[in-house]
């Protein structure tokens, strides 16, 4: 979530996102509003993939059979 966002407050976000979603984990991205994906799709993009990894790591068992496409 972006760091000047004016519709949701991010530091309280930051601490309920985990909290109502087991293994969620949010950030904060400094420099942007309330579309991080639309200012710095790069970096969000980095993050997203770097989360689904762990998570792969995680749980191999539930990629089994999945494929690259």
């Amino acid at each position: 979530m972006g760091k000047r966002s004016l519709l949701v407050h991010p530091k309280r976000q930051l601490e309920r996102v985990p909290r109502l979603i087991p293994g969620a984990r949010a950030e904060i991205i400094a420099a942007t509003g309330h579309g991080p994906q639309i200012d710095h799709p790069n970096l969000v993009n980095a993050r997203m993939l770097s989360f689904m990894e762990d998570a792969d790591s995680l749980n191999p068992a539930a990629n089994r059979g999945a494929t690259n496409t």
